[in-house]
């Protein structure tokens, strides 16, 4: 038991990563190339979604890699971590997957597992995405991409429609606290 409550600590925390920067948390070769496929699949058709009428200047998936990177032509990248069909929500499943094998037999592990899901893995279905009504664009601002960037750079810009519809959600739904919660829980289990 104390093996498997590390376990689950390591995976819990891999959740943070998992939403906010790259593929860095799984390994994609443990990925079936089908499921990879799918995944990079989905990660495009999002892409345009999520830009909205302003359309896209990059939409790239590496299948082998997992790497991505979605940019909307005012520069900005829209929240993909927000949303059902991206990478960063299929890598965010895929850990709590392994968090959940990883605390087999251990129900308090498993709980912790699927709280944090909850509350990392986006939810929102692209296919609902409404752009506000007016907003302007005067400066490029970061790239989402499954490259290394860290949680700043991958933030969305404020002054992107994409990302000021995104950046409301985000604000009502999603906090980091349950994430810590989740973690300092998992330690105690080892204790």
């Amino acid at each position: 038991m104390l093996v498997n409550s590390a376990v689950v600590v390591a995976l819990l925390a891999s959740f943070g990563a998992a939403v906010t920067t790259d593929n860095s948390t799984i390994d994609a070769s443990t990925v079936a190339p089908t499921t990879r496929s799918q995944w990079c699949g989905g990660q495009q058709n999002t892409c345009p979604v999520l830009c909205g009428a302003q359309g896209v200047t990059s939409n790239d998936c590496d299948v082998d890699t997992l790497k991505f990177k979605c940019t909307c032509k005012n520069g900005s990248a829209p929240g993909l971590q927000y949303y059902t069909s991206t990478m960063p929500t299929f890598i965010c499943e895929q850990v709590h997957e392994n968090c959940i094998v990883a605390g087999q037999n251990n129900a308090a592990a498993q709980k912790l597992c699927n709280d944090a899901e909850k509350s990392n893995c986006g939810k929102l279905d692209p296919s609902k995405f409404t752009e506000p009504a007016s907003t302007s664009s005067s400066s490029p601002s970061a790239t989402a991409t499954g490259a290394g960037t860290s949680a700043s750079d991958a933030a969305p810009s404020s002054t992107s429609k994409a990302a000021a519809a995104t950046m409301a959600v985000m604000a009502r739904e999603y906090g980091t606290g349950l994430l810590a919660a989740g973690a300092a829980a998992a330690f105690g289990l080892m204790l």
